[in-house]
C-alpha cells in the first residue's frame, strides 16, 4: 500500500479509478453504493476500510439519513477529513495514518463495515476480519468489493498503465514541460499517440490527460508555469503508475476470495456469500463478498 500515500495527498478531486473522478467506473461504483445506502443507511454507524479520499463515505452521507461514517486509511494525507451533509443530517470523518490491520474501535459499534477494493491489500486479512466481527453490532453487515483479474477494472487499469508508462518513459512529457520543448500541436500528438496504444481508449486517455492538458494549454498560451507545480504533477502520475502495478498484482491472486470466505466461515460469520459483481454496461467489475454477524 505504500504507493497510495502520495497518490491521495495529491489527488483531492479524483478517486481510485481516475485522476479526475469522472470516469465511467466512478459513475458505476457511485451508483452501486448510492443504492445500498439509500436502502439501508438510515440511523447507522458505518466503518469504511482503506477509504482513500472518502469515495464510499461520501455516498453514505449523501444517501443515508442520520448516518455517521468513519473512514480509515494508512495514507498520511487524505486532504479534507471532515464532511457534513446538512440535508441528510449525516457526517463523514476520515482518519489518516490508520492501518486496517490495527483498528481499536469499541465492540459492537458499527452497523456496517464496508470496503471498496482496499481490503485485499492487508497482509493479515484474518485478523482484520476478526476485528470486524468484534466491532460489528449484532446482525451487522460486512460488505467488501474485491479485485478480480477477469474484470473491467483490471482491463482498464492495465490499459491505463500502458499510457502512463509511455508518458513517463518513452515520451518523457514532464521533462518536455520543464524545458518547454513543446510543439504547437503537442496536445493532439499526445492524444493521438495514447489512443493508438490501446483500442477504444478515448475515455481512458482523456481521464489521464486532463491535468496534463491544463499545464500544456498554459504553456502554449505563454503563461508562466512554476516548475514546482510540474514536479508535483509528475509525482502524482508516477504514484498513479506504481499503485496500478501493485493493484494488478493483487488482482491476479485468484485464491484470495476463497481464502476470505473460508476465514469468514471459520470466524462464525453468517450468510457468507461471494458473487461476481457485474455492470450491465461493462460486465464484470469484481467480487462482492457479504456476510453478517
Amino acid at each position: 500500500m505504500k504507493y497510495w500515500n502520495n497518490y491521495w495527498s495529491l489527488n483531492t478531486k479524483g478517486d481510485c479509478f481516475s485522476l479526475d473522478g469522472k470516469s465511467d467506473l466512478s459513475l458505476i461504483m457511485s451508483k452501486f453504493w448510492d443504492e445500498y445506502f439509500l436502502k439501508k443507511g438510515n440511523n447507522a454507524y458505518v466503518l469504511d476500510l482503506a477509504c482513500g479520499n472518502g469515495f464510499v463515505g461520501k455516498s453514505a452521507i449523501r444517501n443515508g439519513r442520520n448516518l455517521y461514517c468513519i473512514g480509515v486509511d494508512q495514507s498520511s494525507d487524505l486532504g479534507q477529513t471532515h464532511y457534513e451533509n446538512k440535508d441528510t443530517k449525516s457526517f463523514l470523518r476520515l482518519l489518516p495514518n490508520m492501518s486496517v490491520d490495527n483498528l481499536k474501535f469499541v465492540d459492537n459499534e458499527f452497523d456496517f463495515i464496508v470496503s471498496q477494493f482496499g481490503f485485499e491489500y492487508s497482509p493479515n486479512s484474518y485478523n482484520v476480519l476478526a476485528n470486524c466481527l468484534r466491532q460489528l453490532k449484532p446482525n451487522g453487515e460486512l460488505r467488501l468489493l474485491i479485485h478480480k483479474q477477469s474484470s473491467v477494472i483490471f482491463e482498464h487499469s492495465s490499459n491505463e498503465l500502458v499510457i502512463l508508462k509511455f508518458l513517463l518513459g518513452e515520451y518523457n512529457i514532464f521533462n518536455k514541460m520543464r524545458n518547454k520543448t513543446l510543439l504547437s500541436d503537442v496536445r493532439n500528438t499526445i492524444t493521438d499517440k495514447c489512443n493508438s496504444l490501446i483500442l477504444d481508449s478515448a475515455d481512458i486517455t482523456t481521464s489521464i490527460l486532463v491535468n496534463i492538458y491544463t499545464f500544456l494549454d498554459a504553456l502554449l498560451e505563454g503563461k508562466g508555469v512554476d516548475s514546482s507545480r510540474i514536479n508535483e504533477l509528475e509525482v502524482m502520475y508516477t504514484q498513479q503508475k506504481e499503485r496500478l502495478e501493485e493493484q494488478i498484482k493483487v488482482s491476479k491472486n485468484e485464491d484470495g476470495v476463497q481464502n476470505l470466505t473460508d476465514s469468514l466461515k471459520e470466524l462464525s460469520f453468517r450468510g457468507v456469500e461471494a458473487n461476481i459483481f457485474e455492470s450491465a454496461e461493462f460486465g464484470v467489475v469484481g467480487w462482492l463478498v457479504e456476510a453478517q454477524k
